[in-house]
């Protein structure tokens, strides 16, 4: 809030050139971004009383959260964040007894994000002024401050607060004191309008894949259509999930962690069990009161040495409860129908307590935190994105930035229906990114508020899903419905039957809808429950509805585009569209689509006719490159003239000191072939020979001196197998005539 104000306000200028300045290494839309975000947690955690008194560990999230946020930045940067804020409380201090208006939504402006996503428009002030006038009068606001001293504003879609301003501003106009006698609860969609930065988890989900052009088409229309068209349609599950203690309203999410889980009590499992059968007990003889505490202990005491003692009680009372392997709640609710003391009667006393017990029983606490969304952001990035640098894991058909199927239509498709939400992992709670990009398990679940009809498809895992997945799928399956039950103020009693070939109801897909409806299918393993309170009454609903176009947000039943959309590509380069692109490699080595104009910057490879940078090629001759990877495996460069050519097409030789070189053919002419080793020997190194044999041949340096010796006599060179007395064969007979013709002499 400040004065109306412009772009030549004093401290608004100092506030966009400190953003500016801060922005050297990233974008002013991140610095903005985290300007806010540092802002926010900043006077959450020194003002929140609720949090500070009650939740440590909230307050600590948050602080981990502002140092993982603020620790982006370097030792110079850092120290603008304080002046930015110092900036902005100055402008509102400027306020303090004039009109309010919507700075940080002017600010937007300011920095040309409109322009540069379109469709991110906020509500001009003075409409937000004339709206809160109509419902802010003397007349409205009289009766509510007498009866309860202030009052209450609820503004479910508040992104900047413009609306919150104008109500403040009409206050204002009424002599009233907004700071005392106004409660304002302002939601929104997700965090990223509450903070300004709707973006933040596409900018998330493509932060470590080396292909974004897919993900680069989203538009600003897009990302508004999709926040208006899923608020409105999660409206109902919104109302419900927010009573839920542990709501997260800036995630859009209901988050279970193991302070809302524990362990099975035993002494209330006993104390429950007792309870409902009190009745029974005191009007039993001594005999049947002891089998009965004996059955009860069957499921109160689950170390007991005595269990078959216990089974042997419940036997008793009732033959046909007990059997190995069957769910414990279900062997109590068989003996309860024995004994005669199960009252199925909606709300009855009886099923109150006997969910309590089940519940109790079946309790487990979890170490890990389970997202429950109706966030349109966790739908849209619930798979991972495929070619990430850290390794693919959990991927799928609905990755966003894919094409390689159609069915990615239904992460928004999803997200625009009034029934699904989604239930998911993460690597690491800590890091909100890991929110978007990082996602260790998932599953879609279906249900419209207070119609006790559940569907849980398929668990995606990081192994694949499915196999091996029944357990957590199971456990996410009791969390859901004990949620669920807890917030509708209803026992606790599902009815759970595998979906496939179910006799109760069939889940269809909505009109337009192109996500892979997984529930259909035998081997997915996707359930249907249905709660005891709505047995006769339930209605089946449909799943998903049309997606939207990434870029043009109209209506879309398959893909990421509508048809006149998809003709057009974006260079990974420059990011401009356009209507065909190259696969090149970057400097990373990553493969890239280039436009033509960009195109000029690389050079395709004469081996492997790829497209490489010019500054990684290796230049084998006026006109022709290859790749590195090409050069290293499949060529050489000659060690007389430098030539590089093709392996084959080079020689082996061996240079002066005997170590191995490569020749190219044209300067082969300068070489023999050594008769020894097949190698080529320069012909100034070159040494003719006589081998074993008796014929002249040419040898290198290397096999000369192994194999061969120097006449003494005539300095010729011979195999040694050829020298006697270190002379040669010639010699050797030129000596025995000198000696003949001196005997006769």
């Amino acid at each position: 809030m400040s004065k109306k104000s412009n772009f030549s306000s004093s401290h608004r200028k100092e506030l966009i050139k400190l953003i500016e300045k801060a922005a050297r290494t990233t974008s002013t839309w991140n610095v903005f971004n985290d300007f806010i975000t540092v802002s926010a947690l900043s006077l959450s955690n020194s003002s929140d009383s609720f949090h500070i008194a009650n939740s440590e560990e909230v307050w600590n999230e948050r602080e981990q959260r502002y140092l993982k946020t603020i620790n982006k930045y370097d030792e110079n940067t850092r120290p603008l964040f304080p002046q930015m804020f110092n900036e902005l409380v100055s402008e509102l201090q400027d306020a303090s007894t004039s009109h309010y208006t919507d700075v940080l939504g002017d600010l937007f402006g300011d920095l040309g994000f409109n322009d540069k996503w379109k469709g991110q428009f906020f509500t001009p002030q003075h409409i937000s002024d004339l709206m809160a006038s109509f419902t802010i009068n003397a007349d409205t606001t009289e009766t509510a401050i007498k009866e309860r001293g202030f009052i209450i504003i609820n503004e479910p879609c508040c992104g900047a607060g413009s609306l919150v301003i104008g109500a403040i501003n009409a206050m204002r106009e009424l002599n009233l004191n907004p700071s005392k006698q106004m409660l304002v609860v302002a939601n929104d969609i997700d965090e990223r309008c509450v903070l300004m930065c709707y973006r933040t988890a596409i900018e998330n989900y493509k932060a470590h894949i080396y292909r974004t052009e897919i993900l680069d088409d989203i538009s600003g229309a897009f990302v508004n259509r999709l926040a208006e068209d899923s608020a409105m349609a999660k409206a109902d599950l919104r109302n419900l999930f927010c009573k839920a203690p542990t709501w997260d309203n800036d995630l859009q999410a209901i988050i279970i962690n193991g302070n809302r889980t524990h362990d099975p009590n035993y002494g209330r499992v006993y104390s429950l069990a007792h309870d409902i059968l009190f009745n029974v007990i005191e009007k039993s003889t001594q005999d049947t009161r002891t089998l009965i505490y004996d059955a009860i202990r069957f499921f109160s005491d689950p170390d007991s040495d005595k269990h078959e003692k216990y089974i042997a009680a419940i036997t008793s009372l009732a033959p046909k409860a007990y059997k190995p392997n069957k769910k414990k709640s279900r062997i109590f609710k068989a003996l309860c129908d024995s004994l005669g003391v199960t009252d199925e009667t909606a709300g009855s006393d009886f099923q109150k307590n006997y969910a309590k017990f089940a519940d109790e029983l079946s309790s487990k606490k979890i170490n890990f935190k389970l997202y429950v969304s109706i966030n349109p952001a966790h739908f849209l990035t619930m798979s991972n994105p495929k070619n990430d640098r850290r390794g693919d894991t959990l991927t799928s058909c609905h990755s966003l930035n894919s094409t390689d199927y159609s069915f990615n239509c239904g992460c928004s498709g999803y997200a625009r229906d009034n029934v699904t939400f989604i239930v998911f992992t993460v690597a690491d709670p800590v890091n909100p990114e890991t929110l978007n990009n990082r996602k260790t398990t998932r599953q879609i679940f279906a249900y419209k508020p207070y119609n006790g009809l559940l569907l849980q498809s398929r668990l995606y895992n990081t192994s694949g899903g499915t196999y091996g997945a029944q357990e957590d799928s199971k456990i996410y399956r009791d969390l859901i419905q004990r949620e669920l039950a807890e917030l509708e103020g209803v026992p606790n009693l599902w009815k759970t039957y595998k979906y496939f070939n179910n006799e109760h109801c069939e889940i269809k897909t909505g009109e337009g809808f192109d996500g892979y409806p997984d529930w259909i299918y035998e081997t997915l393993d996707a359930k249907l429950s249905i709660r005891y309170d709505h047995t006769h009454d339930y209605k089946p609903f449909s799943v998903g509805t049309y997606g939207l176009c990434i870029s043009c947000a109209d209506e879309i039943d398959e893909g990421l585009y509508c048809d006149n959309c998809k003709t057009w590509e974006t260079c990974d380069c420059c990011n401009e569209r356009c209507h065909e692109t190259w696969l090149v490699h970057n400097h990373d080595g990553y493969e890239i689509y280039v436009c033509e104009s960009c195109l000029e910057n690389y050079a395709c490879c004469e081996h492997c006719d790829e497209y490489f940078p010019y500054n990684d090629m290796v230049r084998i001759d006026e006109y022709n490159f290859v790749c590195q990877h090409c050069y290293e495996e499949d060529y050489a460069c000659c060690d007389c003239c430098e030539k590089i050519d093709l392996f084959n097409n080079m020689y082996t030789a061996v240079d002066q000191y005997g170590d191995d070189t490569r020749i190219c053919e044209n300067c082969r002419d300068d070489y023999y072939l050594c008769d020894e080793c097949n190698r080529y020997v320069h012909a100034d190194d070159a040494i003719e020979a006589t081998n074993s044999d008796g014929d002249k041949v040419y040898l290198c340096p290397e096999c000369r001196n192994r194999d061969y010796q120097e006449c003494d006599n005539c300095k010729g060179i011979f195999h040694e197998d050829l020298i006697e007395d270190d002379i040669c064969p010639d010699c050797h007979v030129h000596q025995e005539e000198e000696k003949h013709l001196e005997v006769i002499a």
